[in-house]
């Protein structure tokens, strides 16, 4: 049995992906608790393990994977047998990718772009953008669920990765059950389909939210982010606070905060962990809300009603009843356009001999004898001409090229992703077989309706190949290598534990560096930033990891080229354009970056691109 170590916080979401992860593979972990408040994750015996100083780690027997999408796949790949929740096929795995990919650049970003500046920054502030910025990720993924899971109809880590962020955020900003029907069945399902779904994940959510808040709460105190020296009187309406313990107990004990400064005592006054109800909806919802938080304090002596009726709002408010139902203020659901989630082929195994091909189908249906096996890939519709399957390691693996099933690629090279994804393409020698679709940005193309059919994110890079769509530029780099990188070459993924090491690093691209490129980008654009050196810290701190990896490398994932290399240095190249990529604290970031600038594609890939955009930050700021 193996003896896998995960250094992890009850609290994190993505901790626990890795945990559910290896509780469905029958996998032990010797769990290694890390104190984020007390800053466990920045003692410098963690720091040698992760320099991002991020959570979850695991070391199996001495192989160090950071990162929780990169470690269950890790895991997964390892030791699953079965390879149920990752499958080897490319068009399944590519999916996944972009799931775990959406899960790290849009649901767990938005929900961390909220308790980060709590937790580390002393904030105290509810910013709705940031709400509604994490309930239109509620949105996306409904939109998304076109079938029982998120890949299909069996569960993969596509579900795992999602259901510990989803989860969370539905504990820190409840999300209305009527508006979201197919992401409340797929969290149903979830948490009945995994083995101790409550322990592994749902008391960890709840935990974490309370915490947060008691946080918030105590930075309130203290007199940070006050207005007038009393909390935002149009933010919080009232507060409800409760001691962090089984949520069911009746024995538990509640201070409530009306807002306006009324205060409430109900038996006792113990808010170590503290919950907040937030209020910014029509009053009628709040009053269902409400109820739901208060569920048990009527079994301690408070009559709910009487308290709701008795409690100080703000003018422009007030209680309509107890009973109130959020049925009249229900916005209208916009339906979204959903990618398809069938498979390109369908693929069947069968022995040699059990079946006989007629010559006179050739042109549709194309056979690849492999040992004793023949493998029959059957098209949906009619192919002209169909060049010989290749197949790598297992057998079950395909690598199907074919003529006449070209790649679409819909962008604008001024956007980082996309200019990773064209150098990939430069790359692997197969730009003969991708036909661009431009898509202008600053015109607003991405947010056309034609564009929105092929993807409701609104966002470049999107590849079609075949009946496949990713709209994801990382779960497109991974698929591009899958497919046509063959055995021995640089950008090949022959391994488990290269594969999590490249997806380590696009994970950190794109839920940390992408993340803050993007923020003062949009800042910029915005016309809200003038002097950019203002915001450079967040962007100098992630550039400090970013040395620490390439400390004693060549390249930032592995020590040959690989399309980590892409996606970063189409970031980093980003920044340059506003901050100085200085050599005297960053040498080996500036020395990798001098030899990605070698590259003999790097000019018309990624420089092209950057110049246009250099063009319109110029007419924003100085540079």
């Amino acid at each position: 049995m193996p003896n896998i170590k995960l250094y992890t916080a009850k609290l994190s979401p993505p901790g626990r992906a890795v945990e559910l992860t290896a509780n469905l593979l029958g996998l032990p972990l010797d769990i290694v608790p890390i104190n984020l408040l007390a800053g466990d994750h920045r003692r410098e015996e963690f720091l040698k393990m992760n320099p991002q100083h991020t959570i979850p780690v695991i070391d199996d027997d001495g192989i160090i994977i950071r990162d929780s999408h990169a470690i269950i796949i890790y895991l997964a790949q390892k030791y699953d047998a079965t390879g149920a929740l990752y499958p080897d096929d490319p068009v399944t795995r590519a999916k996944i990718n972009a799931a775990l990919h959406f899960d790290s650049g849009v649901l767990f970003s938005r929900l961390r772009f909220y308790f980060e500046p709590i937790l580390y920054g002393g904030s105290s502030e509810v910013p709705q953008h940031k709400i509604d910025y994490m309930k239109k990720g509620y949105e996306l993924l409904d939109g998304a669920l076109t079938d029982d899971y998120i890949v299909g109809n069996e569960l993969t880590l596509a579900d795992i990765s999602c259901i510990a962020t989803v989860d969370t955020m539905d504990i820190f900003f409840p999300m209305d059950r009527s508006k979201y029907p197919k992401l409340v069945a797929w969290m149903e399902r979830m948490s009945s389909r995994i083995p101790d779904y409550d322990r592994l994940n749902r008391e960890g959510s709840v935990e974490f939210a309370e915490i947060c808040e008691s946080l918030r709460l105590n930075n309130a105190a203290k007199g940070v982010h006050k207005l007038g020296g009393r909390l935002q009187p149009l933010y919080i309406y009232f507060i409800v606070v409760r001691q962090l313990c089984n949520p069911f107990d009746p024995r538990k004990r509640f201070r409530i905060v009306g807002g306006r400064g009324l205060k409430h005592n109900v038996q006792g006054s113990d808010a170590r962990h503290t919950a907040q109800v937030r209020y910014r909806q029509p009053i009628a919802n709040d009053v269902v809300r409400l109820k739901q938080g208060f569920k048990k304090l009527q079994t301690i002596g408070c009559p709910l009603e009487a308290f709701l009726r008795n409690l100080a709002l703000p003018e422009h408010g007030q209680i309509v009843g107890a009973e109130a139902q959020p049925g009249e203020q229900d916005r209208t659901f916009e339906e979204q356009h959903r990618v398809d989630s069938r498979l390109l082929f369908k693929v069947f195994r069968v022995q040699l001999g059990a079946v006989a091909i007629a010559t006179s189908e050739i042109d549709r249906d194309c056979v690849a004898i492999h040992e004793q096996e023949a493998i029959i890939v059957q098209r949906r519709d009619r192919l002209d001409r169909v060049e010989p399957l290749e197949f790598l390691v297992p057998v079950m693996t395909l690598r199907i090229t074919m003529a006449t099933s070209s790649m679409v690629l819909f962008y604008d090279d001024v956007s980082p992703p996309v200019r990773s994804v064209l150098l990939a393409i430069a790359a692997l020698g197969v730009k003969d077989r991708v036909q661009l679709e431009y898509v202008n940005l600053f015109a607003g193309g991405h947010l056309k309706e034609d564009f929105l059919k092929v993807n409701p994110l609104h966002t470049v890079p999107v590849l079609r190949h075949g009946d496949l769509t990713l709209t994801d530029s990382h779960a497109i780099l991974v698929y591009l290598c899958d497919t046509f990188a063959t055995e021995g070459e640089d950008l090949a993924i022959p391994d488990a534990q290269t594969r999590a090491k490249i997806f380590n690093r696009l994970c950190f691209n794109n839920g940390f560096l992408f993340q803050r490129d993007a923020e003062i980008m949009r800042k910029i654009f915005r016309g809200d930033v003038t002097d950019v050196s203002d915001h450079f810290g967040p962007l100098e701190q992630t550039l400090d990891v970013l040395e620490k990896y390439l400390s004693g490398s060549l390249c930032t994932a592995l020590d040959h080229l690989s399309v980590a290399d892409f996606s970063i240095v189409a970031t980093v190249s980003t920044l340059e354009l506003i901050m100085p990529i200085k050599a005297d604290r960053w040498p080996n970031v500036r020395g990798w970056l001098e030899r990605m600038k070698a590259l003999p594609y790097y000019q018309t890939e990624n420089q092209i691109g950057l110049e246009k955009l250099r063009e319109k930050l110029s007419t924003k700021i100085n540079i």
